[in-house]
């Protein structure tokens, strides 16, 4: 039996639901990070949170999580987004620990 870590509220945009989520990762505080696709965005599930906090908005960069399909974590907390879309590789670096990230292209 498994049990629902991030969503479970049905699709939606709100901090308790997520829409065609396609990648999860955690990082090394057991932080569980959801590319939440449909909705454009990165949300963050700290350990025991009952809802997400938006860490990065795609919306405002050109829609670059619409079409992302993978997404991993270093060892010290950025994030790498794949993306179908041929835009490639976005790195997403978290704010002092903050639910802010910035982003920059790789190749």
């Amino acid at each position: 039996c498994g049990i629902v870590v991030a969503g479970g509220q049905g699709p939606g945009p709100f901090a308790t639901q997520l829409n065609c989520p396609t990648s999860v990762v955690l990082d090394t505080y057991g932080n569980l990070f959801v590319l939440d696709s449909s909705n454009q965005r990165i949300q963050q599930w700290i350990v025991g949170a009952s809802f997400g906090v938006t860490v990065f908005d795609g919306s405002f960069n050109g829609g670059f999580t619409s079409g992302s399909l993978s997404m991993s974590v270093d060892s010290i907390g950025n994030l790498y987004v794949a993306n179908t879309n041929g835009i490639g590789v976005w790195k997403l670096t978290l704010v002092n620990n903050s639910t802010c990230a910035s982003g920059s292209y790789i190749g």
